[in-house]
């Protein structure tokens, strides 16, 4: 490209030069400007040439570029596969019609042509991850959408019970975005990472927060300046941030993210400004009499 802009602004120089009326002795240019003339017209035409190559240049390594990914495709299968003997039911994997995963836990994945085991990996969030084709996948995902169903569409594969390595069937459930967030196993606090605390049972005393601060809410308990929200079958422990301003966060009845500071719900309890579940008693009825 520039030497195409070099050669017409080389051109229109020639021409004013030689259109100049205050030139003396043109005849003694003439030869030499069609010479030039010439030599230009033979660099344009060089430089078309040059694109040319240039554009079969490019062609050429973009298919080798293909060919190198395509051999590095089979060089990652074959280095992800294994020869081992997995005896047991067999199934086609819904994911992918090429392999197929055996009915008993661990639920190893295999090749149907070449009937080699796919090995399994764990990534820095302890999920194990399994390639199938030329996709990664989480375990966990690959066999909730085997065999648990999912009549709602939901997003998320959940572990019920925190553990990120337990694949177990009975230990999965198809959540949404907002309900995969609460069981989330640990969490970052001052850029260090930190395991849930889960509790089965509520401690004594422990009340259902209704209302505060005008927030509605129908998953958050209260007992002696900590917070639990219930997940599936049991209790987490909200944590608390901050320094000065302590609070915690959790979702209210309209899916929004709310804090909740500490000293204003502490002073709330106080005014007895914060509205609880009302508690309901089973008296024994007295038959002795």
């Amino acid at each position: 490209m520039q030497t195409s802009l070099q050669t017409a602004n080389w051109r229109r120089s020639s021409f004013h030069f030689f259109q100049n009326p205050h030139l003396k002795n043109k005849d003694i240019f003439y030869h030499d400007r069609k010479e030039m003339t010439s030599e230009l017209e033979s660099l344009y035409e060089l430089e078309s040439s040059m694109d040319t190559m240039m554009q079969v240049c490019k062609n050429t390594l973009k298919n080798i570029r293909k060919v190198i990914n395509q051999q590095q495709q089979r060089t990652n299968d074959s280095s992800s596969e294994e020869s081992v003997e997995v005896e047991g039911e067999w199934e086609e994997l819904k994911m992918n019609g090429n392999y197929e995963i055996i009915t008993t836990y661990p639920f190893r994945v295999r090749r149907k042509d070449k009937r080699r085991v796919k090995k399994e990996g764990k990534n820095k969030e302890g999920y194990h991850q399994i390639q199938i084709g030329d996709r990664t996948y989480c375990k966990h995902v690959v066999v909730a959408t085997q065999w648990i169903p999912n009549p709602d569409d939901l997003p998320c594969v959940d572990h019920i019970n925190h553990q990120r390595d337990d694949n177990h069937i009975e230990n999965l459930r198809w959540v949404s975005y907002s309900d995969n967030s609460k069981n989330f196993g640990g969490h970052k606090k001052n850029g260090l990472k930190n395991q849930y605390e889960y509790t089965n049972e509520l401690p004594k005393g422990s009340r259902q927060v209704k209302k505060f601060n005008g927030w509605e809410f129908d998953n958050l308990y209260y007992n002696d300046g900590e917070f639990y929200i219930k997940v599936h079958v049991s209790y987490r422990k909200l944590v608390v941030f901050g320094d000065r301003t302590k609070h915690v966060n959790t979702y209210d009845t309209s899916n929004k993210y709310r804090g909740i500071s500490l000293n204003k719900f502490t002073k709330a309890l106080k005014d007895h400004k914060i509205e609880f579940e009302e508690e309901h008693v089973e008296i024994e009825e007295d038959h002795s009499l």
